[in-house]
């Protein structure tokens, strides 16, 4: 089968996001092409001043990479302005056609990207299923993907939920993991490379945090009863700089790694003693299927976060709830680490579990509105 995957984020920014998982696995069987386009990385200024990235962005070119055709389109960087997206929701739907014209596309799955790029065309005779997997707060936007989608496919049970109200073909297809390179870690290396004894590690692996840094916060309350321990920060992100100035009084503290390559990831939640997921309480994270609490739970690690809707119809055992402050915070952080926990099964997580639940959606000879 022929399919054309559009994205929610630029697929150049190198971002591992839901769907490369998917691609990873379907590309093996189907003919994959993707729909790319160039995005300037991060919220600063400067990259829109930089004439290049608005000259690789106007550019239409296909190539092929790693079994995948890649289709790049051409885009007005500053699209976030209604006027220059009605004209790249143009330039985007005139390249979508052009693709399954010209490939004889059979399927197209489209993830929420309209701030970027407007709408993909509804009317090209193939299904268009809509991967939901992330909150959609407008209204108007969000009814449009349910409603002229031919199916929908959603990463959280409250995604799911709401889906349901505007398209009978549902699918609960949640975020998932690669529960094969968590069956040999070595959580020894990470203490080595960071000259780590017997300090308790707790662990933020993937900047998806609240940016107030109450997280950060904690670590002053949780010195007072612990005194051998170090936060990790994993991974990069334009938050970076400001969480480092928000640390300076206990900067020894912490541990900034950086990037950190995808494979080397699962070293990092086995050497954490407790993992955090400290996000804000609102509908986009009470709605959201974190990937990093299903890791830490593969590497049968404690995580602590806020309450959260998703998470409590996930009903993990090692997850503890805190309030989104450091003290209470920090409470909970030394709350797990002194206990034991049970841990679930995550094999109907496995991203090749996952990946042949789509398979199944695609074959099942979905009609066309």
């Amino acid at each position: 089968m022929k399919i054309l995957w559009i994205p929610h984020a630029s697929w150049l920014n190198k971002i591992r996001q839901r769907s490369h998982y998917f691609i990873d696995r379907l590309k093996k069987k189907h003919e994959i092409h993707i729909l790319v386009w160039t995005e300037p990385k991060g919220p600063k200024f400067r990259y829109f001043l930089n004439p290049s990235i608005h000259w690789k962005a106007l550019q239409n070119w296909t190539k092929r990479e790693n079994q995948i055709h890649l289709h790049h389109f051409r885009r007005l960087c500053l699209s976030r302005y209604n006027l220059l997206r009605k004209v790249n929701e143009k330039f985007f739907q005139h390249r979508v056609k052009e693709i399954v014209k010209k490939y004889r596309i059979d399927i197209i799955f489209c993830g929420s990207n309209y701030y970027l790029n407007g709408f993909p065309p509804f009317d090209l005779g193939i299904p268009v299923i809509f991967d939901y997997a992330d909150y959609i707060g407008n209204q108007k936007t969000k009814e449009v993907y349910l409603k002229e989608s031919e199916a929908v496919i959603c990463a959280s049970n409250v995604l799911h939920n709401d889906a349901q109200k505007y398209n009978k073909n549902c699918f609960y297809v949640p975020n998932g993991i690669d529960l094969h390179k968590f069956k040999k870690t070595n959580p020894e290396r990470i203490r080595r490379k960071y000259r780590l004894d017997k300090e308790k590690i707790i662990s933020l692996i993937g900047i998806t945090c609240s940016e107030s840094f109450y997280f950060l916060d904690s670590v002053q309350f949780i010195r007072e009863a612990v005194s051998q321990v170090k936060f990790m920060v994993v991974g990069d992100s334009y938050l970076i700089p400001e969480m480092k100035k928000h640390v300076e009084k206990y900067r020894d503290d912490v541990i900034f790694t950086g990037w950190v390559d995808y494979n080397e990831i699962p070293d990092y939640f086995a050497a954490s003693d407790v993992g955090t997921y400290p996000v804000e309480k609102n509908v986009y994270f009470d709605s959201a299927c974190p990937i990093k609490v299903l890791e830490y739970t593969a590497a049968k690690k404690p995580v602590v976060s806020i309450e959260l809707e998703e998470l409590k119809l996930l009903g993990f055992k090692n997850i503890v709830f805190s309030e989104p402050n450091a003290r209470d915070f920090a409470k909970n952080v030394i709350k797990a680490m002194n206990k034991t926990f049970n841990y679930p099964s995550l094999s109907e997580f496995d991203w090749e579990k996952l990946s042949q639940r789509v398979e199944n959606i695609i074959y099942g000879q979905l009609p066309v509105k």
